[in-house]
């Protein structure tokens, strides 16, 4: 049997050891992506990511050789490793051992945009709808900006205190929220008629196209920054923690509100590496769905995910009302309903991508026609069959035609599924939905291949009745991630 090498001097060898596996494993990532996430250097970031997941565990520093000699000697024999070192290796990963993934190992290269905070509103909405990104980071003041608002010029002073050259994300939904802070709900209210309504929302768009970013009433909503080199330390599950998925005060009340994306610093903090989001943890964890466990089986209905708390609006609201209710409510979309509460499609910030500032008068517009309009598309009022317009969407239920004469329960089932998916058709959405019965994996897999942050989980009559959202799904996986780590220790 070989034998193994000789013990470490001391806690600096062994820390020396975890700081390379981790540089390597984040090494192999990148060169797997960048490759196409094939081939040797995905097999090896593998090896590095759990000689480095073992080497944490190891309580002794015979444990900590062992994990480096597996790593070294690849094509060592089974009997050759010690028990301890077979039982790691062999074992399947828990949603806790996915948790404890350092946060580096999931960075990629990323085009990176950095607005000026002296830019034009008007011009940072280009940059970003050319980027197709809802967000970016604002470099701190280097001095006085006319109209810097005193969030703004509380963040520049936060920043400067820390070191860093970057003051804050702004996002769509930073200018959205500021332009109807400019607003009287009289501008857009009951009474308003559309001519008056489109006029005044052009008025005060063009002011605030022209303003300096520092200058916008709401800044800084959405977005955090690590310190270079946090990454190398910090795990999926703290993150989650702290930013994307906290868990609601132990005292009761809600959650605090989630951060999407979260910038990594360069030395200096002057100028960001990498940008976190949501969706990338998401996909990390569905790329080790087997960790999942008895969560992976759970509904929509089981999550509660299925018990009502929708917002919606109908489809003649002006979308500026829309954008006023995502605001009350505090979310980030609502469902857009027919007069039988069907849904027709959804409003929410993404659909403000490519919306100039200087045209913010299209937002008068009913929420349905806008939509249809920003998609060289024409809202049709009736109910109509997203693959032949101007027939029924709706087949009446029990309709044997409808399923090649199943019967009456096929027959609604078919009519049930052909109204999900209709839904979008007469505003030119791909509207993504769930059903209740739909099981966590499920869930996770659509979020994750359509890239969206929410979906909504709609009833046989295509009515919405639920929303999942990512932060609701990273917060149940950490949920799982806790009661199963607490029962392999009871």
């Amino acid at each position: 049997m070989e034998a193994d090498p000789p013990p470490p001097r001391g806690g600096r060898l062994m820390g020396r050891l975890a700081e390379s596996l981790k540089r390597l494993s984040v090494k192999c990532v990148g060169e797997a992506r960048r490759r196409g996430g094939r081939g040797r250097w995905r097999r090896l970031g593998r090896r590095a990511s759990a000689a480095r997941r073992h080497l944490d565990r190891a309580a002794t520093a015979r444990q900590g050789r062992a994990a480096a000699a597996w790593l070294l000697s690849p094509t060592r024999s089974p009997d050759s490793r010690s028990a301890s070192s077979r039982s790691t290796r062999d074992a399947p990963p828990t949603l806790a051992d996915v948790l404890a993934t350092p946060v580096a190992s999931l960075v990629r290269e990323q085009a990176l945009l950095t607005l000026e905070p002296g830019a034009r509103v008007g011009d940072a909405l280009k940059s970003l709808a050319r980027r197709r990104v809802l967000s970016a980071p604002v470099s701190a003041s280097q001095g006085p900006i006319n109209g810097a608002t005193p969030r703004f010029q509380a963040l520049a002073g936060e920043a400067a205190a820390a070191g860093r050259g970057l003051a804050c994300f702004v996002d769509v939904r930073d200018v959205a929220s500021s332009f109807l802070a400019s607003l009287a709900p009289a501008d857009y209210g009951p009474a308003s008629k559309l001519l008056s309504r489109v006029a005044r929302l052009e008025s005060v768009g063009a002011v605030l196209a022209d303003a300096p970013l520092a200058s916008l009433a709401v800044v800084g909503s959405d977005g955090a920054f690590l310190a270079a080199g946090a990454a190398d330390t910090l795990t999926l599950g703290a993150l989650l923690a702290s930013h994307m998925a906290p868990p609601a005060p132990a005292t009761g009340g809600p959650a605090p509100r989630a951060t999407h994306r979260v910038a990594l610093l360069a030395p200096g903090g002057d100028a960001v590496t990498h940008v976190l989001s949501q969706l990338d943890v998401a996909r990390h964890v569905l790329a080790h769905a087997a960790a999942l466990g008895p969560l992976a089986a759970r509904t929509a209905a089981d999550l509660g995910w299925a018990a009502g708390g929708v917002v919606s609006v109908g489809t003649d609201v002006p979308a500026i009302r829309a954008l006023a209710a995502m605001e009350d409510a505090g979310v980030a979309g609502v469902a857009v309903v027919d007069a039988e509460g069907a849904m027709v499609g959804t409003f929410a910030y993404p659909d403000l991508r490519a919306l100039v500032a200087d045209h913010l008068g299209s937002l008068a517009l009913p929420v349905a026609e806008f939509l249809a309009r920003s998609r060289g598309r024409e809202f049709w009022g009736v109910p109509t069959s997203a693959s032949n317009p101007g027939t029924p969407a709706h087949t009446p239920v029990g309709t044997p035609a409808s399923n090649g004469g199943g019967g009456p329960v096929a027959a609604a089932a078919a009519a049930a599924a052909a109204r999900r998916a209709s839904i979008g058709g007469r505003v030119g959405q791909e509207v993504v939905t769930a059903t209740a019965d739909e099981p966590f994996s499920a869930l996770l897999a659509r979020l994750v291949a359509r890239r969206v942050h929410r979906l909504h989980v709609v009833d046989d009559g295509a009515r919405p009745v639920g929303v999942v959202t990512l932060t609701d799904a990273l917060a149940a996986v950490v949920a799982a991630a806790e009661k199963g780590a607490a029962a392999a220790h009871a």
